[in-house]
């Protein structure tokens, strides 16, 4: 974590299963509480389509910003191969 905090720009990738949701939610999460970092870039891994990646990127963006008061970006996606 202290290592992610001295960085520049946070990427973090995450896929449309909810497993992927609460590992990513829990890293912000600890990110945001301990280390008052507050800018996130996501990325979408195994995507069929770019809409379907921006699609998954809102739903997680939704449940986020719910719970913590956080910036997260698109950032794009990686296809499914």
């Amino acid at each position: 974590m202290s290592f992610m905090s001295s960085s520049n720009k946070v990427l973090i990738v995450l896929t449309g299963e909810p497993t992927s949701f609460i590992d990513a939610y829990s890293l912000i999460k600890a990110a945001f509480l301990d280390y008052k970092m507050k800018n996130f870039g996501i990325i979408v891994n195994m995507v069929s389509s770019n809409l379907q990646a921006k699609l998954n990127f809102e739903k997680f963006q939704s449940i986020t910003q719910k719970f913590l008061d956080v910036n997260l970006k698109f950032m794009g996606s990686i296809p499914a191969s």
